[in-house]
């Protein structure tokens, strides 16, 4: 039996890939290239270890997460610095749902997935580690991948949230990050 012939990606608008609607943007890219909406995703990423190690207003965030009252004696607002600390996340968050908004269908109760695949990448990475949340990302993603292709689609969730409790079982304190220190 012959097979169906692909659609023409030039003029549509979406192409259906697993019941979820996806934009012809990354389509229209090389394989070379990163795809438009990703790009700011990226320029994010190595940004914000950046600013967070080489700017003032960096280390004062880091001073102040670390220990509030020293930083207030060394003269750092904690208010000034937690709500910088607050509009960076916001603009941070505000950039992810734009990035979002332009490859999935969404609807206002559609974020909480989102929400908790980021707070599983971030305890599997460390919470307090950058780097280790970048990693935490990348490993629950490549846990959801390898499932889909190897297992199944119905179990990705499963197994990535098996696995998170495995880590959190094991090492609580999160895949990257240092043992805390008993008192």
């Amino acid at each position: 039996m012959p097979k169906p012939p692909l659609p023409d990606i030039s003029t549509a608008s979406t192409i259906p890939s697993g019941g979820i609607p996806r934009s012809t943007t990354s389509a229209r890219c090389s394989s070379s290239e990163t795809p438009p909406n990703e790009q700011p995703a990226l320029h994010f990423t190595e940004a914000s270890p950046l600013f967070l190690r080489k700017t003032l207003v960096g280390k004062a965030v880091r001073a102040a997460s670390e220990d509030m009252e020293a930083a207030t004696l060394m003269g750092i607002s904690p208010h000034r610095v937690n709500a910088i600390a607050f509009a960076i996340g916001i603009a941070l968050a505000g950039a992810a749902g734009v990035a979002v908004a332009t490859t999935f269908p969404f609807n206002p109760f559609a974020g909480f997935i989102f929400s908790l695949k980021a707070l599983v990448a971030l305890a599997l990475g460390g919470i307090g580690n950058v780097a280790g949340a970048l990693a935490g990302g990348i490993i629950l993603g490549l846990i959801e991948a390898y499932v889909q292709y190897f297992i199944s689609g119905g179990w990705t969730n499963a197994i990535a949230y098996g696995v998170f409790l495995a880590v959190l079982m094991f090492k609580p304190e999160g895949l990257f990050s240092r043992p805390y220190k008993k008192a």
